[in-house]
């Protein structure tokens, strides 16, 4: 397989787990909807972490570089950053492929 059939793939797997989570809980207050969802922030998490990319920089660069295309509203590594910083994500990937 692929990089780009692996990014699909685990992308699909993230948003069928999120739909089954986001049914059973709570996951987003009021507010304005983020540039990038959160099955989008938790595919690169977890494909960077598993193409051995350890910090936000390297990620949103790698992503930006060569998957823009997949993630078309990746513009801003301040927003990747924050994104993941403030526990969207590293919470509820837990939580998608624990469940």
């Amino acid at each position: 397989m692929d990089r780009d059939d692996f990014i699909i793939a685990v992308f699909l797997v993230v948003c069928e787990q999120y739909e089954a989570i986001r049914k059973k809980y709570r996951l987003r207050g009021g507010g304005y909807a983020p540039a990038l969802t959160d099955e989008e922030v938790i595919t690169m998490e977890i494909c960077g972490e598993y193409f051995k990319m350890n910090c936000d920089k390297d990620i949103f660069a790698y992503f930006h570089t060569h998957y823009l295309h997949f993630f078309p509203k990746l513009t801003d590594l301040y927003l990747f950053v924050r994104l993941r910083t403030y526990g969207r994500s590293k919470q509820r990937s837990k939580s998608v492929w624990c469940t």
